[in-house]
């Protein structure tokens, strides 16, 4: 196949003519390409178009054929494929072939066809260069004012016939004859019809190859087709051979004239003593046959028997099998109604603890309510409380307002007395109140200014505080982790002793002290283990292979046993037949007084001869005697030929004369009695009419004389119809014998006479008979001894005898040494399984310890990264420490900074306390109007004043005596007033209670009492209400999670019901549903015992079932019309009847096979007619049923009870049959060799290199399974004997005879099909394990990847069947859909890639959302997108990328398409 360079598609409108590939061009260059485009945009489409050049009209799926392309859209659209192939040097003599396709759908104008089939033809140029008519340039469609116009197909047909001599262009319209010039550059219809198989669907490999499941179903349903087709090419090819069909329909023509040659039958000398000898024969057969059917109907009521147990097994299982299906029903639906009862209870439970949260909602409630009402009675004995003392206060408030307004009226009379010594002092009162006003002033500012230190160090003895707590929890989040980490230290430590002590219990394959040592040495062991497996499974499948072989050896040594010792019986018996024989034979020659057997048989052969005439002569003329007697008795006399000859002359003479018979047939049955009474002989009368009968009485010698030897009675009508009984005188007897004219007419003495006679010639007959039978006998004896011993001197049996002895030693010689073999290899297989269960063993123990050392490995490691942590811990921890020392440090400095500050602060505000209270002296002088004194020292000036003062008080101490009096009494009222407003109680609230009298101390110690009693009460109710919301929030939470739960599985949800607060009535439904659930789950489990009592009963019926099926697998008894049996019985008591009765038939089979041969050789040279040979020897068969033997019995007995009255022939085309047959033998065998051939070069061809090493991908038993060449043409021989048999008995026809000599049946009988393996190497990282193709376990990629490889393989070994020799390596193509859904590993495009590269085959796949590394191995990738017209057609367009040596290509490609591009615009 070439390599495809270029793809055109014009006008290919698909999806009901919305999506077009308008003039569509897709590179290749030969290179390995993909194309990606989205699903349903057109990637099947694309491919069933490119199919039309190799395949024309064909379509991927049946049910989407090509003709729906041309659905919707415009009708009369022309569609042009074209592919564009690059040759090989050594094809064609050409670089390109370009192959085309047009087609449009047919009008109702063109000739017979449907108007929805389609019109196409095809066409093909080759050439070296780009031209006029290339893929590039070629003429098909064109732009007109951007209108896309198409050459319609009519136009093209035109062109190409126009230019076909001019550019080498053929063109047909046949699909045959354009397949056939395929053929020749190597696109064979073979290779691509299974490229079209395996794109029926995206990723159809998997399902087309999964379709053959089992190895021989893929060597006869793949393979053998596959050699058939390519077969069928190669002829085409001219490479010579005849072609498989013609070779199979000679051989269906030779095989079935042969059949027509055996109906040519000769006749045969029908010799007596041959006869009498094949009767003997017959019979020697006949007693085997019998003896057969005895065995026969044993085995068959063995048969009988194991049917009826097989049937009776089948019915129990089905019985056993319907009550499991019973039990499993009932354990679903009690499953679902435990399902749905524990739902229910569980909604129970819900409701049951929705009481619990109601009830605790209820108490939290109750709770509140007292808390809230204690501390409202609280509050409210609190507030009148204040109110009591307020009130109290309030009196005093009054009181004390009184005496100021006495006091103040009284100060006011004293004042106007002291003006004089006021305005003295006003001065220096004045003075010393600026002095310490300012004095105060920058006092205060120093104590602000010491403040704002002291705040600022505190604030940053705070940050530092702060600072040093986070370090303490991170000390702390150290320690904590440091201790976490010497926990899963220890906690590893013993982790890792304990794996230490379970590893000392496994085998140690290492001495090494490193743990990676120890795993690396156990994977190592565990792959020489499994290595170790790997061939002893080999030798194990070699010794069961040749254990088969022997054991058929086995059993072909003790049929050739029992062959030779049926054969030394045959003979002895043979022996002493002779011996017997003879005595009998010397008897009847002694008898005869004859002196040798030969002369006694001529003599006996003369008696028998002359006793046999003698006996012919007396039996005639009994016969005659009786058929006289009989018309006597009837008729009154006999009716001879004399009487009719006399009656024809009479009618000559008169022609009215009538017989008497004649003349009675004619009267009524009543008168044809009557006239018998009176003439009882009138049937042997003639009459005559009443003148003619007077003629002759009176000249009767004028009569011709056969009237007058006639014992005829004349008698005229006219004496017939006179109602009397007529005398001698009213007839004539003309008869010239006087004596016979009176018997004529006296009836009862010629039966008398006649009886007399016939009695006598009656005990003649049987004397002679009884003569000549024991001439017979003895003539018979005699005969058989010389035909069976033509020399009795040279009879010897004994060297026959002591060959078939010998045979049978050195065959039980052969059996015995073929028995030490099996035993042998019997032996050598147990120790082989012994060995490999041993090393299963091993490497399980060594998979456990491979596990155990991985997790020790991951346990040490995780000890050394924890170990690590611990460390960097415990390192931040003391990094920390030095931390906090380094801040308390700091923090010392500071505090002692700070307690400076504070004791200086301190000192100033003393201080400045001493200057207000000296100022609030002078403070009355503030407003007085005065200017202080200058220059007056600041003590001068207090000593003046106190002085002034002095004097001032001791005139005027009343005045402030009330001064204070007023002072002290204001202040108090400032105290009351504010101790009322910290009570929360208003002057307004006091004011409108208008309280007269004070409250008494023990009333107001009562209520303290009563509020201190009420407090505890208080802190008791919210003890309560904690501890009760506390219950309702943790019941809230439980009961929100089980309502989660329960909607989790259940199918309705719960809704909480708020008025639930009686328990009593749920708690009673749940306990009966517990007790429900418990019932429901105790019958499961019943239930469920139940099944598996009935399951292992059913196992055990199915057991003896599947006993009873190997038996009927061996004896065939299944399909019997019996009953099913009621008492069932074990299969090993009808195993040993069967085997018995099987064995019996087998050894009566051989019995009447030998019988059968001997009869056959011993009637070889008798000269019997070929008919009767033939019976025995193609007719007569060995019974292989009962019927057939019953029915041999019968036609034994039929044809012994013939065999001397009917004589069939054989003819001489036995020998030319047998020539036929056996050239239709060595061709059937030559068919089948040469399939055979084919077969074994498939697996040669599927070597890939990875990593620079050959791996063959397929394997295939062949070896074992080819019989030896002897073995082989025996296996045919009987084949062809077997459809001969089938032809003859008419159950295959001439027709059908070629089904039964097609390939694969034909291989058949070369190999053992049913030994057939076929292993394909699975594709894995790491491994390259061969799996069973009967059994690939794989993912979904590998075997992707598996059915990648086998298909490539598989074009490969087309190529090599249809072309072979230089042209098996040329070029092919392989296009996949999308096989990267699964196949995207890179480890699986690797081997897929070599054997691609291998087999010089380009690869095409198509995808969407290819993986960059899958693109990698594509030097081209295309991606369809997908253009929108402003008709909403689908237009699909082309990106193209390439690298490396297809990038150049392209890049030339593109130039010269651009260029042709330019030429059609």
């Amino acid at each position: 196949m070439p390599k495809l360079r270029h793809v055109r598609v014009v006008n290919a409108q698909f999806n009901e003519g919305k999506g077009i590939y308008e003039d569509f061009r897709m590179p290749f260059n030969g290179f390995n390409a993909t194309y990606e485009l989205v699903n349903g945009g057109g990637k099947s489409v694309l491919l069933m178009l490119l199919l039309q050049c190799v395949l024309p009209n064909t379509a991927l799926e049946q049910k989407r054929p090509f003709r729906d392309m041309f659905s919707g859209g415009d009708e009369n659209r022309t569609t042009h494929v074209l592919a564009e192939w690059e040759l090989d040097d050594s094809v064609a003599g050409e670089k390109y072939l370009l192959t085309g396709f047009c087609a449009k759908k047919r009008s109702s104008t063109d000739e017979d066809a449907p108007r929805s089939d389609i019109k196409y033809f095809n066409y093909i140029h080759l050439y070296s260069k780009g031209n006029d008519y290339d893929i590039h340039r070629m003429p098909l469609c064109s732009w007109e004012s951007d209108e896309f116009d198409v050459q319609d197909y009519a136009k093209t047909h035109a062109m190409l016939r126009e230019k076909a001599s001019e550019y080498a262009i053929r063109i047909t319209e046949k699909k045959w004859e354009y397949l056939e010039w395929l053929k020749a550059y190597y696109l064979l219809e073979s290779e691509w019809g299974l490229i079209k198989d395996i794109n029926k669907r995206e990723n159809h490999l998997k399902t087309y190859f999964g379709s053959y499941k089992s190895s021989r179903a893929l060597i006869e349903g793949l393979l053998i087709d596959t050699i058939d087709v390519c077969l069928r090419d190669r002829q085409r090819l001219n490479y010579g051979g005849e072609t498989e069909a013609s070779s199979i329909e000679s051989l269906a023509d030779a095989l079935y004239q042969s059949q027509e040659a055996l109906k040519q039958l000769q006749e045969e000398q029908n010799h007596l003593r041959d006869y009498e000898k094949l009767l003997s024969e017959i019979g020697a057969l006949s007693g085997a046959n019998d003896r057969l059917v005895r065995a026969y109907q044993v085995y068959e009521e063995a048969r009988d028997r194991a049917a009826s147990q097989y049937k009776g097994y089948e019915a129990a299982v089905f019985r056993k099998g319907e009550e499991i299906g019973e039990v499993f029903e009932a354990i679903r639906t009690e499953e679902a109604r435990h399902t749905a009862l524990c739902c229910d209870r569980e909604r129970m439970r819900l409701k049951k603890f929705n009481v619990r949260v109601n009830l605790s909602r209820n108490r939290w409630e109750e709770a509140k309510t007292e808390r809230d009402g204690l501390e409202r009675e609280s509050l409210n004995r609190k507030h009148t409380l204040a109110f009591s003392r307020a009130v109290n206060k309030f009196l005093r408030i009054k009181g004390l307002e009184a005496d100021i307004r006495e006091m103040e009226a009284r100060m006011e009379n004293t004042k106007l007395a002291y003006e004089e010594i006021f305005n003295k002092l006003n001065p220096l009162g004045k003075t010393l109140f600026s002095y310490f006003t300012s004095e105060v002033a920058r006092t205060e500012g120093r104590r602000q200014e010491e403040e704002g230190e002291v705040g600022r160090l505190r604030s940053e003895i705070g940050e530092h505080r702060e600072s040093r707590g986070k370090i303490q929890y991170q000390i702390g989040d150290a320690q904590k982790r440091a201790a976490e980490c010497r926990k899963t230290v220890s906690d590893l430590g013993r982790r890792e002793k304990e794996l230490s002590d379970r590893d000392k219990s496994f085998p140690q394959v290492s001495g090494s002290l490193l743990l990676e040592d120890h795993l690396d040495a156990t994977a190592a062991h565990i792959d020489e283990v499994e290595q170790a497996c790997t061939l002893l499974f080999a030798a194990i499948d070699a010794l069961k292979d040749a254990l088969s072989v022997k054991m058929k050896d086995e059993d072909v040594l003790k049929v050739k046993i029992q062959g030779e010792e049926q054969m030394i019986d045959r003979i002895r018996h043979e022996i002493a037949l002779f011996e017997e024989e003879k005595r009998s034979v010397l008897e009847v020659v002694r008898a005869c007084g004859k002196d040798g057997v030969h002369s006694c048989r001529d003599y006996l052969q003369a008696e028998t001869n002359l006793g046999r005439d003698a006996l012919t002569v007396l039996k005639l003329k009994l016969k005659a005697l009786h058929q006289e007697l009989e018309t006597v008795q009837k008729y009154g006399f006999p009716l001879s030929d004399g009487f009719v000859r006399a009656l024809d002359a009479l009618k000559g003479r008169y022609p009215s004369v009538m017989s008497g018979a004649e003349y009675l047939k004619g009267l009524p049955e009543v008168k044809a009695a009557d006239v018998l009474e009176v003439a009882p002989w009138l049937p042997k009368a003639v009459l005559l009419l009443d003148q003619h009968f007077k003629e002759v009485v009176r000249n009767p010698y004028a009569l011709p004389v056969e009237v007058q030897d006639s014992p005829v009675i004349l008698v005229s009508f006219n004496s017939l119809r006179e109602s009397r009984v007529l005398s001698l005188g009213d007839v004539f007897i003309p008869h010239r014998n006087a004596d016979h004219a009176i018997d004529v007419l006296t009836r009862n003495r010629v039966i008398e006479r006649l009886k007399t006679e016939s009695a006598t010639v009656d005990a003649e007959i049987t004397q002679r008979e009884e003569s000549v039978t024991a001439i017979a006998e003895d003539l018979g004896l005699v005969q058989q001894f010389i035909h069976r011993y033509p020399d009795p001197n040279e009879f010897a049996k004994g060297e026959e005898l002591a060959d078939h002895a010998r045979l049978r030693e050195e065959y039980l010689q052969q059996l015995k040494a073929v028995a030490a073999a099996i035993r042998e290899d019997k032996t050598t297989l147990a120790e082989k399984q012994d060995d490999l269960t041993e090393k299963q063993r091993q490497r399980e123990v060594f998979a456990k310890k491979l596990d155990l050392l991985k997790e020790w490995l991951d346990v040490t490691k995780q000890k050394e990264t924890v170990g690590k942590d611990l460390t960097s811990e415990l390192q931040r921890e003391r990094e920390l420490v030095d931390a906090l020392r380094k801040m308390d440090a700091v923090l010392s400095g500071l505090n002692l900074k700070e307690s400076a500050k504070s004791e200086s602060v301190m000192q100033l505000s003393k201080h400045l306390v001493g200057l207000k209270r000296e100022l609030e002296e002078y403070e009355t002088y503030a407003e007085v109007r005065v200017e202080p004194l200058s220059g007056r020292d600041i003590e001068w000036v207090r000593s003046e004043y106190r002085a002034a003062k002095g004097a001032l008080d001791e005139t005027a101490g009343g005045l402030e005596e009330l001064e204070d009096g007023i002072r002290r009494n204001r202040v108090d009222v400032a105290g009351y007033k504010e101790d009322i407003r910290l009570m929360g109680i208003s002057l307004e609230e006091i004011g409108s209670a208008d309280p007269k009298q004070p409250y008494s101390d023990g009333y107001i110690e009562q209520l303290e009492s009563g509020i201190h009693d009420l407090q505890e009460e208080l802190k008791g109710a919210e003890g309560r209400f904690t501890k009760v919301y506390e219950e309702c929030y943790r019941l809230h939470l439980e009961f929100t999670k089980m309502i989660d739960d329960y909607h989790l599985h259940a199918p309705n949800a719960y809704v909480p019901d708020p008025l639930l607060v009686d328990a009593s009535q749920i708690e009673e439904e749940l306990a009966a549903k517990e007790r429900e659930v418990a019932t429901v789950g105790y019958g499961i489990e019943k239930l469920k015992v139940a099944g598996r009592e009935k399951e292992q009963e059913l196992v055990e019926l199915q057991d003896n079932l599947t006993e009873y099926r190997v038996l009927d697998g061996a004896h065939g008894f299944a399909n019997r019309d019996v009953l099913p049996a009621g008492d069932l019985r074990g299969h090993r008591a009808l195993r040993e009847e069967l085997g018995s009765g099987e064995k019996s038939v087998r050894n009566g089979k051989v019995q009447v096979t030998s019988a059968k041969e001997a009869c056959v050789h011993n009637i070889t040279g008798i000269a019997v007619a070929p008919a009767f040979k033939d019976t025995l020897k193609l007719k007569f068969r060995t019974a292989e049923t009962l019927g057939e033997a019953e029915s041999a019995h019968s036609d034994l007995e039929k044809y012994s009870a013939s065999i001397r009255s009917k004589v069939e022939m054989i003819g001489k085309q036995i020998e030319v049959f047998k020539g036929i047959e056996e050239k239709v033998v060595k061709q059937a065998l030559g068919v089948a060799m040469l399939y055979q051939q084919y077969l074994k070069d498939f697996p040669g061809m599927s070597k890939i290199d990875l990593d620079g090493k050959d791996y063959d991908m397929v394997r295939i038993n062949f070896a074992q399974c080819t019989y030896p060449e002897a073995e082989a043409e025996v296996e045919m021989r009987r084949y062809i004997q077997d459809l001969s048999r089938s032809i003859e008995s008419g159950k295959i026809g001439q027709d059908d005879l070629v089904d039964h000599l097609r390939p694969k049946q034909l291989v058949s009988r070369v190999m053992d099909m049913g030994r057939v393996r076929v292993k394909i190497r699975k594709i894995d990282r790491g491994s390259r394990d061969f799996q069973a193709w009967d059994m690939i376990k794989a993912s979904e990629g590998q075997e992707n990847a598996i059915y990648i490889i086998f298909f490539v393989i598989l074009m490969s070994f087309i190529r090599h069947i249809v072309v072979s020799g230089i042209y098996e390596k040329t070029a092919k193509v392989l296009i996949v859909d999308n096989p990267f859904g699964s196949t995207g590993a890179y480890y699986l495009w690797e081997p897929i890639w070599s054997i691609l590269e291998r087999n010089n085959v380009q690869l095409i796949c198509s995808g969407h959302k290819i993986r960059s590394e899958i693109r990698e191995f594509f030097p081209i990738n295309h991606l369809l997108t997908e253009e929108i017209s402003t008709d909403n057609t689908i237009r699909i367009n082309i990106k193209v990328e390439a690298v490396g040596e297809a990038k150049d290509a392209l890049e030339r490609s593109q130039r010269n398409t651009l260029l042709a591009w330019t030429d059609v615009r």
